[in-house]
């Protein structure tokens, strides 16, 4: 691979492949196929979230957020853990694998402010039930990292103020 422009290249034409509809993707798919074959490249080598393929078919299940889950652990965690907690298409092994990266506390003191405006409830009050959430309480509910987030400390407040309630 002696051309430095050769990976910047194909991934473009993936962006196309991927972006594109009728015949821009049609041209966008056999030109990157070609390349992949012409430089023994596959899926893989232009993304890592990618199987080791030159099947462009493996293109169609490709989610934004399998990518950003393969930069954790690597200096863009921090960029793929801003975006990641506001995804709502992880699978619950994802979901846990979000968790183990993430400071769930520091995350709620960020967002709480925003929430208890939206709720019309105490920002202290809401605050306080979020610091006694646990990975479990995330779990327990849908979609993304941060929605699941906001029930869980709304859901911690309502059972402070009604401990008739709890169970």
């Amino acid at each position: 691979m002696t051309d430095p422009d050769l990976l910047p290249r194909a991934r473009k034409l993936m962006g196309l492949y991927r972006g594109g509809v009728g015949g821009e993707r049609g041209n966008a798919g056999r030109r990157l196929s070609a390349l992949l074959r012409e430089h023994d490249l596959t899926l893989f080598d232009l993304d890592p979230s990618l199987p080791v393929t030159q099947d462009l078919a493996a293109l169609d299940s490709w989610r934004e957020s399998a990518a950003l889950l393969a930069r954790l652990g690597t200096d863009a965690q921090d960029d793929a853990l801003s975006a990641l907690v506001d995804a709502d298409d992880l699978t619950d092994p994802e979901m846990r694998r979000l968790l183990d990266a993430v400071n769930l506390h520091r995350l709620a003191e960020v967002r709480v402010d925003g929430w208890a405006a939206l709720d019309g409830v105490d920002p202290a009050a809401l605050r306080q039930a979020a610091a006694s959430i646990t990975p479990a309480d995330v779990l327990a509910a849908q979609g993304s990292l941060a929605s699941r987030l906001r029930f869980a400390a709304a859901r911690q407040l309502y059972f402070q103020t009604h401990p008739d309630c709890s169970s």
